[in-house]
Formats: C-alpha cells, structure tokens, sequence
C-alpha cells in the first residue's frame, strides 16, 4: 500500500512539517512521528489489502489536515485575528469529521482504522452495521460542531464537548448492544482480533502516547528578549511572536492576572499560549508561565498580548524593560 501511495506519503509527510518549520517548534515534529506511524501500522494489516483505496487516502490526509489547520490557527494568533481563528478551527475540525463520517461505512473489518470497540469484531454484520451507523452519527455531530462555532459563552462549549461525548459513546453503545442481540442468537464471539493485533498496538500506542502527554504538562519555556526595536518571544511547543515598540499603545502591570477560557492554542501545567478570552479583554493572545499571579498587559490597538514570567520578580522585571523600551520610541518620535 505504500509503494503504490508513494509521493503521496511523501507530500503529506511533508505538510505535516508545515508546523514545525513555520512555528520554528519541535513539538509539531510529534504529528509527523503519528502520520508516519499510522501509515505503518495501516500498511502492515493484511486485512486492509481489500480495503477501499479511498479510505488509505483518507488516513494518509488526516494528519495533514491537522497540520494545516495548526499553521493557519497560528498565524491568525501572530497577526491578531483571534476571533477569526477560534473560528476556523471549530469549522475545520466539524468538517473533517465529516468528511470520516461518510468514509466510515466504506471501512471494512480491520485491526487498525474504524470503530475500533471489542464488539464491532463479533461478528462482521456488527462491525457493517456500526459503522453505517456510526458514520451517520459522525456526520451529525460534525456538522453541531461547526455549528457550535457561531455560538457565544458556555452553550458552544457545551455543544462542543456533547457532540465529542455523542461520536464516542453512541456508536460504541449500538454496537455492545448489536452484540447482545447476535449473542442471544449465537451468531457472535469476541474475536481474538481484536484482543491479538488490535489490542496489542493500541496499547503501545496509548502507553507511547501518554508518556508524550507527560512530558508536555511539566516541560517547556517561554523566551522574552528585548531587542533595540522589538520585543521578541521565543515559546516551546507552540509559535514565536514579535512585538515591535512603536505598535504598542500601553503597557500595564497585573498584579492579579485573570486568565479567562482558551479558545485555542497550548495549555499544560506549565505553561498557557495561544487565544485566549475573558470579560475584560474579550479575545486575546497569551504567553505565560501557570505559577505567576501576575502578568504584563500589552495593548497593540487592535489586539491584546498578556505575557509573563516565570515568577512575579521575573515578570516586574520584564515589565520594566518593556516599559522603558516603548517610551525611548516615544520619544525618539516626539
């Protein structure tokens, strides 16, 4: 299947890279270890030799599509067009679900793509059957997700994460109780399939992934460098950002920081960037540490940046400089 898909690997191993070369981050690297990975494991089921070309093609976009999505998401965050961001990813990720909700009954039986739950390998006529119903389902809670982007507060929110609840849930539940039914009439058995390679590689997955997961939440470091004509911000894991001092129109000490809801970006025990939103404010751009209090609140006239340091001393001295810096440019220009 790789041969035969060749440049087409190549291409979207390489749009996979879009992040990482564009967010000058290593993190994104990440995305093209999983697009390689998947396209691995995928190749090596037999099963999938009778697979649908089509749905080969839809594994080797999906990771690409994210990195698509991560770019245009960070360069609206850079360029101070946070609303407009928040709302292309809520439509960007509704469609893709979409788009796998109509392949998902084109998929059949496998060890590696689809409804992967211990029921769907029962029988063949469960695993049909679940994944007619489950594309139909995908498709529905696709379209409430980008729905939910032109909802405002918590009933977004709260559409969102039922929409994700609903993909995961229904269609597992349709196909447990499918089981019982076959079960009843003796037309079903848990397959070792499932428990052998399925289950064998989800779990190496999941254990790699978590590890992953780990090292994000408690690691990472946020760069502020005052330079002669800008304020430069170097992050791990997410986009640089480069603030020039005669854009700034103020520059305000927090002592008490109010960070609000993220609406998109990077989040751990660490650190918080990306945009952000809260009554003050209303949407704006984030880079902080989690454990300082306080912030600095930097107005560039049409967007808002709130940065911070590591601790308070870190970011009063930083402010400091910040402020010092703008008002050599002011009156350089006055």
């Amino acid at each position: 299947m790789i041969k035969k898909n060749l440049y087409t690997v190549i291409i979207t191993s390489l749009i996979a890279l879009l992040p990482a070369i564009l967010m000058k981050s290593a993190m994104p690297l990440v995305l093209v270890f999983v697009h390689l990975l998947c396209i691995y494991i995928t190749s090596k089921d037999k099963r999938n030799e009778k697979q649908n070309p089509k749905v080969f093609r839809m594994v080797l976009w999906i990771c690409p599509t994210i990195a698509i999505c991560m770019t245009a998401v960070n360069y609206m965050v850079i360029t101070g067009i946070e609303p407009g961001a928040d709302l292309f990813a809520s439509i960007i990720i509704g469609l893709a679900f979409v788009v796998i909700g109509n392949y998902l009954p084109k998929i059949k039986q496998n060890s590696t793509i689809g409804i992967k739950v211990p029921w769907t390998y029962s029988s063949e006529e469960n695993w049909n059957r679940t994944h007619r119903f489950g594309g139909k389902i995908w498709v529905i809670c696709g379209l409430l997700m980008m729905l939910s982007a032109f909802m405002s507060g918590k009933a977004g929110e709260i559409m969102l994460v039922g929409a994700i609840f609903i993909m995961i849930l229904v269609p597992s539940l349709y196909s447990y109780l499918f089981y019982r039914k076959e079960k009843k009439e003796g037309n079903a058995t848990l397959a070792g399939l499932y428990i052998g390679k399925a289950g064998k590689l989800s779990g190496v997955f999941l254990v790699v992934l978590l590890a992953f997961v780990a090292v994000m939440m408690f690691t990472g470091d946020i760069e502020f460098t005052c330079e002669k004509e800008a304020l430069v911000i170097e992050a791990d894991y997410w986009g640089d950002m480069t603030v020039a001092y005669d854009s700034i129109k103020s520059v305000e000490y927090l002592e008490n920081d109010v960070i609000g809801s993220r609406t998109s970006g990077y989040g751990s025990a660490r650190l918080l960037m990306g945009t952000f939103r809260n009554e003050e404010y209303g949407y704006y751009t984030r880079y902080s540490y989690t454990k300082c209090d306080s912030g600095i609140a930097i107005d560039m006239g049409k967007s808002m940046l709130i940065i911070s340091g590591k601790d308070v001393d870190n970011t009063e001295k930083l402010y400091q400089e910040i402020r010092d810096r703008v008002n050599e440019i002011g009156d350089v220009v006055n």
